[in-house]
């Protein structure tokens, strides 16, 4: 009986190596805004900053390129299809 638990003490302590992590697909949204000037332009942006522009309901954008440059700006488009889905 020592044997059996012992045997399967060793079988619930081994561990295998079943999970090997995974390359982290991260989406890339595209965010269009028209300058004062006249011209648009688009900007890619992630999830993130996709779901969260900082006072969307007011009217004001602010957002985080992946580049990392910072907009503010008012009189932008989105839609939920990622870059990713139109490829």
């Amino acid at each position: 009986m020592k044997n059996i638990i012992l045997f399967f003490l060793l079988l619930t302590a081994c561990e295998t190596n079943k999970h090997t992590p995974a390359e982290k697909v991260t989406k890339t949204y595209e965010i269009i805004c028209k300058h004062p000037l006249g011209h648009i332009e688009s900007f890619k942006v992630d999830e993130l900053n996709f779901r969260r522009p900082s006072n969307f309901r007011g009217g004001l954008w602010s957002f985080r390129t992946i580049e990392g440059v910072s907009i503010r700006s008012s009189n932008c488009h989105t839609s939920s299809k990622s870059i990713q889905m139109e490829q």
